[in-house]
């Protein structure tokens, strides 16, 4: 966007960023520059804040704008003007803390462009700074001039004469872009000579810096804080591009910078200039990646670095050097010393390496086993003394002769520890290593050798069978040279590991049989096929790019995982190792290695994770069995009493009662408690059920009434209900779970009011046709739709909503709604459908199999209608006294006479004592003495012959479940607690109808 209008006619346009101050004496002076100013600003569609100091000051401001800011009140209502004072603003953590200060600039500034205006305009009044706190807002000020730079903000500050002096106000036009102060009446732009030098000094020193780190072979870049905390890469050296690759157009951004480094060490990076940005020094080495994807190693230097004259960090400096040589170095003796350590000490003869300094420095156990001495001795002896006196010179001689024509052959006596003399063959030549020259040779006993041709010389008659002879020596020495090599081969191909050979395009030029059991192919079946033949595309690809870098580099790689395709058409994963093989003049052949088959292990790893997976939610469900039980029984007693006693208060207060608000908020209350109980149930199958012929409907309209209470004003629920619905067979407290729990979370999704859609029609589903018709038998379905004008989810958390426990919203959610929903829908044999994106809402739409009206569906009650009695007598039982109380109480008031018993013994009492003429027992299940269940057994065994009566149990969800079989056995009526006045008439009016 191009430059703004200032509003202020003596400045004009300005681009974003700019900092403006004005020095005021009067409330006219200061109204004359700040309202054309905000109004320009408004007109600009730009979000516009006025911070003034106190709220009286907040107050004046809100009426000033009030009179000069035309369609004032809509804009003020659209959140485009923000008046605060400064308590609220520059105090609002208790003190004045710059940074949290900056840091609110910036988030508003966020919430300005999230909210569609062009960017953000401010003025702050400062009159509330005292004394005390100035060199502080001083800083802070300082920080502001280079913090808005980056942002779509221009900021006003406005600073009374009366409190400023002469220091003071030098003090602020060197840190603001323009000030504005009256001069003989009419308003002036000055700007400080001193501010001037010092910009001039600042680009200057800037530049020097700039050429200094420049000239430096080393990586140099310097980081600076954006508003709200994030880092801007302000610059970078050339040099990053002659070691890595990138250019500055590449590289424009931290978050570019980042992505080059090895995921690890990108983690460690961030962690690195955290602890920078604290005040430390530090230093790292990180893994990066250069623009041809080669894996080098950084060492990087971190120097926070201040805003001027303040302890306000501005950013982080780093320099860096390459260091990949010395790493690779490091690694490369490691692997050589690792592959050389076997094929050593498998030689035959004696092997050792001597350097510059005539110093042996590798020797294998044979030398040790041949020469006697034990490997401290050897470390301190010189090659030389391993041989009679009268041939050191010889050898002294071959030693030099190696350095300087590279090979050498010498046959010389073995002088052991012990005084033996052996004959042997020694063979050397010059190896170079990192440019240092080394002497690697063999040493082979050649006793018998010797011996053969002093009897050939002595047998001169008998040369022809002395020569046979010879040759049949020299056959066994053949013989066993090839037993040697027969060994090495077995070695190869009897290991448990794949041993391979490539050329330099990765075509195998040697395979083991053990390709045979990894992969199912002979090894002439590889032989003349690339290694990526075998793979999957995808993972060819992937190989192949990785092989050609390598290749490129001539580098040996390890612990390289690719999968292969068996032969039969399974996947196993490899493990692979390799190292280049080279010819004397260092170009590449191929690449010699070995594979491992890590199929099972990957397997076991993740049957790990899958099994550590269910031994968690194995361990929450019983959780949720425990907690369920260890509250139901308890809990549901005192909501009945909260329930009936709230229900009868509302009674006598009537519907306009002072205090009905009061008790209808007790009433919602007891709902989401008793709402949340009945889901920890439900979730851990602790409810039975009873399944029965239900309408969608009915269900929706019954529960209406407590939704809305739950939900709040500000949401509206419009329902689009099909009055020929089909019926369904589920459990109604199911059926209203779902409702209730959908609901909910619509209204957690719409924390600034908005609409609810529940819907209800009738669909047929055809085999094959989605997802959803795949997982569903073909038929008539009963469709529940739920849907909201909400916040809306993205395609990540729509993916987890009906797992256990997973929550947005924080504290607040039990993460147990949607996943009770998806258990009852699967349960019924139904499907859910879930769509949603960011912004648009939300919709449920849940599948439940329709049936045909074979029995009778649950029928509507009008809402008011609660049966009274006609003076029948009843025997309430329980324990818990002000649940029995309040029965009682609701019971007597709606025409029933009330005998009250607190244990099963009291109740036996009382009905011998009336002789069993009562019409009910209403009984507990759960009693401190007995169970309803044998106290009515009790009961009708007193008299058999005697009146009949009625029998009504209650009880909570989990006491009931193992009693289920012998209440319906008996064909006891059964009132589920919690439970509400009009449940309870009901109940007993139909327990008594029967």
């Amino acid at each position: 966007m191009g430059p703004r209008n200032s509003g202020i006619d003596l400045i004009g346009e300005v681009p974003w960023g700019t900092h403006l101050c004005q020095f005021y004496s009067t409330e006219s002076d200061l109204l004359e520059i700040i309202l054309p100013y905000i109004n320009a600003g408004l007109r600009s569609n730009e979000l516009c804040m006025w911070v003034a100091s106190g709220k009286e000051q907040a107050a004046s401001a809100l009426a000033a704008l009030e009179r000069h800011v035309p369609d004032f009140n809509n804009r003020l209502a659209a959140g485009q003007i923000r008046v605060v004072s400064h308590e609220d603003w520059y105090l609002s953590g208790g003190g004045f803390d710059p940074e949290r200060v900056l840091k609110g600039w910036a988030e508003m500034h966020e919430t300005a462009l999230r909210d569609g205006f062009d960017g953000m305009r401010v003025t702050g009044n400062t009159f509330w700074v005292e004394k005390k706190d100035w060199k502080r807002f001083s800083d802070y000020e300082r920080a502001v001039q280079g913090a808005i730079g980056k942002l779509r903000m221009i900021a006003l500050c406005t600073y009374s004469l009366g409190a400023c002096g002469a220091a003071e106000v030098m003090d602020v036009a060197s840190s603001h872009g323009h000030t504005l102060i009256k001069k003989e009446g009419d308003w002036a732009v000055i700007e400080s000579a001193e501010r001037r030098l010092a910009l001039d000094e600042l680009r200057r020193s800037e530049r020097r810096y700039r050429d200094l780190v420049e000239l430096t072979s080393d990586l140099v870049f310097r980081m600076s804080i954006r508003p709200g905390g994030a880092l801007d890469l302000e610059w970078i050296t050339e040099s990053f591009e002659e070691i890595s690759g990138y250019g500055p157009w590449d590289i424009s951004s931290f978050e570019s910078l980042e992505r080059i480094f090895h995921p690890e060490d990108a983690v460690k990076l961030k962690e690195t200039l955290a602890s920078a940005l604290s005040g430390r020094r530090l230093e790292a080495g990180l893994r990066y990646y250069t623009r041809a994807q080669e894996l080098r190693w950084l060492r990087l230097q971190l120097i926070p670095e201040y805003h001027e004259g303040t302890r306000i960090i501005r950013g982080v400096v780093c320099k860096g050097n390459d260091i990949t040589a010395v790493k690779e170095a490091e690694q490369r003796l490691l692997d050589e010393m690792s592959l050389s350590e076997g094929l050593i000490e498998s030689l035959p003869g004696t092997f050792y390496v001597i350097d510059d300094n005539t110093k042996l420095v590798r020797w294998n156990g044979n030398l040790e086993t041949l020469s006697g001495y034990t490997s401290a001795e050897i470390a301190r002896m010189h090659p030389v003394d391993f041989f009679p006196p009268a041939q050191r010179p010889l050898i002294k001689e071959k030693i030099a002769e190696v350095f300087s024509s590279e090979s050498v052959e010498v046959e010389a006596t073995l002088l052991t520890k012990s005084g033996e003399l052996i004959p042997f063959l020694f063979r050397a030549r010059l190896f170079r290593k990192d440019g240092r020259p080394f002497i690697v040779g063999i040493g082979l006993d050649i006793a018998e050798r010797n011996r053969a041709e002093e009897l050939l010389r002595k047998a001169g008659r008998e040369l022809e069978s002395k020569v046979e002879e010879r040759t049949v020596e020299l056959k066994q020495m053949n013989s066993r040279l090839r037993a040697s090599e027969e060994r090495f081969r077995t070695l190869v191909e009897t290991t448990s590991d794949w041993v391979w050979e490539v050329d330099a395009s990765g075509v195998y030029t040697y395979v083991s049989p053990k390709v045979m059991d990894m992969l199912g192919y002979r090894p002439d079946e590889a032989l003349g096929r690339t290694l990526f033949d075998f793979m999957p595309a995808d993972e060819a690809e992937r190989v192949r790019a990785t092989f050609v870098g390598i290749a490129a580099l001539k580098k040996p790689f390890a612990l390289l995982e690719n999968r292969n395709c068996h032969k039969d058409g399974r996947e196993v994963i490899l493990e692979t190792n390799g190292a280049p093989i080279m010819n004397q003049a260092g170009e590449l052949l191929g690449y010699r290695g070995i594979g491992r088959d890590i199929s099972r292990r990957k397997f076991q790893e993740r049957e790990r994770e899958k099994m550590h997976d269910q031994l968690i939610q194995s361990q929450k469900m019983e959780a949720i069995g425990a907690l369920a039980g260890g509250i139901a029984h308890d809990f549901n007693n005192l909501m009945v009493v909260i329930k009936l006693n709230s229900d009868l208060s509302m009674k006598r207060a009537g519907k306009d009662g002072e205090i009905t608000p009061y008790l209808e908020q007790i009433n919602a209350a007891s709902e989401r408690a008793e709402n949340l109980t009945r889901q920890l149930l439900i979730f851990s199958r602790k409810q039975p059920t009873t399944v029965a012929a239900l309408n969608l409907n009915t269900k929706v309209e019954k529960i209406l009434g407590i939704l809305k209470r739950l939900i709040g004003e500000n949401i509206r629920i419009r329902t689009e209900l099909d009055r020929d619905i089909k019926q369904i067979r589920a459990d109604k407290v199911n059926i209203e779970q779902i409702v209730m729990n959908l609901v909910i979370n619509a209204r957690d999704a719409m924390p600034r009011g908005g609409l609810v859609t529940i819907r209800t029609d009738n669909v047929g589903i055809a085999g094959g046709e989605s997802l959803r018709a795949a997982s569903l038998e073909a038929g008539a379905y009963a469709r529940l739709t739920v849907e909201d004008s909400g916040t809306g989810m993205e395609s990540e958390t729509i993916k987890r909503i009906f797992e256990p426990f997973f929550t947005t919203k924080g504290p607040m959610g039990t993460g147990l709604g949607l996943a009770v929903v998806h258990n009852i829908v699967k349960d019924l044999k139904g499907w859910i459908d879930v769509e949603s994106k960011p912004g648009a809402g939300t919709r449920f739409e849940i599948y439940l199999p329709a049936v045909e009206c074979a029995g009778k569906a649950e029928e509507r009650r009008p809402v008011n209608e609660e049966p009274v009695g006609k003076g029948e007598r009843v025997l309430v039982v329980e324990d818990e006294k002000l649940l029995r109380k309040s029965v009682s109480v609701v019971l007597a008031k709606n025409g029933y006479k009330v005998y009250e018993a607190s244990s099963a013994r009291e109740a036996i009492s009382i009905f011998e004592r009336e002789k069993g003429f009562f019409n009910l027992v209403f009984s507990d299940m759960v009693l401190k003495d007995n169970d309803g269940i044998r106290l009515v057994d009790h009961l009708r065994a007193i008299d058999p012959a005697g009146p009949d009566f009625k029998v009504l149990v209650t009880s909570g969800y989990l006491d009931v479940e193992s009693q289920w079989p012998a209440i319906r056995a008996r064909g006891f009526n059964f009132l589920q607690k919690p439970y509400e006045i009009s449940d309870l008439l009901s109940s007993v009016r139909s327990a008594l109808d029967k």
